[in-house]
């Protein structure tokens, strides 16, 4: 068994933390607009993805070759 005591100030942070961690968990088991995504969306997203970084890459490259 722990000697450990808590003060007074730390048992009432902990216990704050505590309550809203389980207020959170609570918010989190209602359905989410961010976290519904289809499959076929993530697939379009990663290849706008790519696409938009492969623009990038080059427009990049093309300004340095410029001097």
């Amino acid at each position: 068994m722990s000697n450990f005591t808590m003060s007074a100030h730390t048992r009432r942070k902990a216990q704050r933390k505590c309550k809203q961690r389980l207020l959170s968990e609570r918010e989190s088991n209602q359905p989410s607009i961010s976290t519904a995504m289809s499959v076929a969306e993530r697939v379009r997203r990663l290849r706008e993805r790519r696409k938009f970084d492969a623009a990038r890459a080059v427009n990049n490259g093309a300004g340095t070759d410029q001097c």
